[in-house]
């Protein structure tokens, strides 16, 4: 039988008798799990287990003895969009340190050549893009996001322009693009999440003080 849990590196004890996996995270999710949170990673002696397939996993029904150490971390939309406003104001600042020298040498390339270093800043681009389509989503119904759903709209575009450049191996006009509309698209998303980052601190303080 299972005597212990770490939750979110706490170690909290089972009062009740547990043998197999899905009795430790149901056990769990119903005792230890507040309103608004979830289980969002758990490990298993050192091993990640993917919570979201776990249900149609063979281990679902793993034993589990004194001897397992079972790991789980909780949080909130809030936490959640906590740590992805952290990652993608991180990635603005990688962007931001190579935007300018890559424009120099997207205008420098020749019609038949290809950009050293675009495929990695489209990437760049790809990943901010679709963290803050997941911060929208962790954040809806929790605060206000009309203001950087609208400039991730327009974010989206003017991705649409620049592939249509690339597409054509117009260099120039991608630098065009970057320079007139990209670049200040960015900028614009990354005021507003400094702004949202505000109002998820806000409303995580109110959700503290009210529970």
């Amino acid at each position: 039988m299972l005597k212990h849990v770490f939750l979110n590196r706490r170690k909290i004890p089972v009062p009740v008798p547990i043998s197999i996996l899905s009795e430790a995270i149901d056990w769990v999710e119903g005792s230890l799990v507040k309103a608004g949170y979830s289980i969002t990673k758990l490990e298993l002696d050192g091993l990640e287990i993917d919570i979201n397939n776990i249900a149609s996993s063979s281990l679902n029904q793993k034993p589990l003895s004194i001897d397992n150490k079972l790991c789980l971390q909780i949080d909130s939309p809030l936490d959640l969009a906590i740590q992805s406003i952290d990652a993608l104001n991180n990635l603005t600042l990688i962007i931001r340190r190579t935007i300018r020298p890559l424009m120099v040498k997207i205008w420098d390339t020749l019609p038949q050549a290809y950009p050293e270093g675009l495929e990695s800043f489209l990437d760049d681009l790809a990943l901010f893009m679709e963290l803050t389509d997941h911060l929208i989503v962790l954040l809806s119904g929790q605060v206000s996001t009309t203001n950087i759903e609208n400039s991730s709209v327009q974010l989206d575009s003017t991705k649409v322009l620049a592939e249509m450049a690339i597409g054509q191996s117009d260099w120039k006009g991608l630098t065009k693009v970057i320079i007139k509309q990209l670049f200040p698209q960015l900028e614009d998303v990354a005021s507003e999440l400094s702004l949202l980052q505000k109002c998820v601190f806000e409303a995580q303080a109110d959700r503290k003080y009210s529970s």
